[in-house]
């Protein structure tokens, strides 16, 4: 029998799609329970324990294969912005000094999936050794928590 260039191909062809489609195919599902509103995209593929379950948490009314959006109802559509509320220092001025800056995110989902949220969060900005930071770049405002 005549090999043509097609059979000379046809296993290489082959063992190719077996070693991409292998990782594929030995993913596993995440659990709906992993869905994260902020992290996980909406169409992530999930599966979802029905009731009853065992005191253990073993689903004795099987599982059901899903989405996050489907589970959450809708996909969030987030808009962030920030805003500085304040600056601070840290350390033992004027020997050495840590400046940060406050700032309040204000997380908004445009598809109303989820209500509205505000969030404060501080981040070092710099310091320096033989200053004192507050009167080098200014504090005052708000702080986390306050």
């Amino acid at each position: 029998m005549k090999r043509t260039w097609r059979m000379t191909l046809l296993p290489g062809t082959l063992l190719m799609a077996l070693l991409w489609a292998g990782p594929v195919l030995g993913q596993s599902i995440p659990s709906c329970d992993s869905c994260d509103r902020f992290a996980t995209a909406c169409f992530m593929q999930c599966v979802e324990c029905l009731p009853p379950y065992t005191p253990d948490g073993y689903c004795v009314g099987g599982v059901r294969y899903t989405t996050c959006e489907e589970i959450w109802g809708c996909c969030p559509d987030w808009d962030v912005s920030r805003t500085l509320i304040g600056r601070f220092q840290r350390g033992i001025p004027p020997i050495f000094c840590t400046y940060h800056l406050v700032w309040e995110y204000h997380i908004i989902d445009r598809n109303r999936c989820f209500p509205a949220e505000r969030r404060c969060d501080e981040e070092l900005d710099g310091g320096g050794v033989g200053i004192d930071c507050c009167d080098a770049w200014g504090c005052g405002g708000q702080r986390c928590g306050d």
